[in-house]
């Protein structure tokens, strides 16, 4: 699916699916999806937070109604923001939450947007599995990144094997995830440094058990990804430098 099929669902699903509530829609309307939410947040705290303070200019990709970037704007609060969405329905979330000081609004397909800024902190959440090609990305990513700065993208797992074990057919737009080790490679060809995969969001495959999905997590977030955990890893977060 391309950038402008990705516009018309997201701007489509605030209106629709989720009824301009997309946060509390997405992040907290059952106990399994509040879950999922309190992952996130460890996960983001863990890694994204703990880096050096000395951050003026970030840019998110992909911000929707700005769920994480309240986060990185509770710890860098002195950092101007540059936020990126293809859809302008999803910006609009932004904008209400943060208004117009230190931050600024850029509905663009990200590998056309242009800007003559360059940054301290890079941060995307589930948007690199839209863009059919990465290497662009990554590579747009980089150049617009400071030296000895980091990037943090979270981003789906291509769990496909439990789409066929249900005997269902992976949704179109789903079906353009990375795995982990093909997503280091290009990291690493593109000149990244430091290259950390952790679990972000895990989940038990046919149980849907908030008491199950928790225990995993609390078993393998401290850690790097391996061959077991990303069996239940629906979502992992990467942390690369450019030197």
């Amino acid at each position: 699916m391309d950038q402008q099929g990705i516009k018309k669902i997201y701007n489509k699903i605030v209106i629709d699916k989720y009824k301009n509530d997309y946060e509390y829609n997405r992040w907290f309307a059952t106990p399994l999806l509040q879950a999922g939410f309190q992952m996130m947040l460890l996960i983001i705290k863990k890694h994204v937070l703990q880096i050096e303070p000395a951050i003026n200019n970030i840019l998110e990709l992909g911000p929707g109604a700005g769920t994480w970037t309240k986060m990185l704007q509770a710890k860098f609060c002195g950092a101007n923001f540059d936020l990126v969405d293809i859809s302008k329905e999803m910006l609009d979330l932004s904008k209400k939450v943060f208004g117009e000081e230190k931050f600024s609004y850029f509905e663009s397909d990200f590998l056309a947007w242009q800007t003559d800024k360059t940054y301290d902190l890079f941060f995307s959440s589930r948007v690199l599995e839209y863009f059919p090609k990465k290497t662009p990305v990554l590579t747009k990513i980089f150049s617009l990144l400071n030296h000895d700065k980091y990037g943090f993208i979270i981003t789906k797992n291509p769990q496909y094997w439990r789409y066929h074990i249900l005997g269902k057919k992976i949704p179109i737009m789903h079906r353009q995830q990375i795995r982990p080790k093909d997503l280091r490679k290009l990291l690493v060809k593109i000149g990244f440094v430091n290259i950390e995969f952790y679990p972000a969001v895990m989940t038990f495959p046919i149980f849907k058990s908030v008491f199950i999905n928790n225990l995993i997590f609390n078993l393998f977030s401290n850690f790097q990804l391996n061959i077991i955990s990303q069996l239940f890893t629906e979502a992992y977060i990467v942390k690369f430098k450019k030197q």
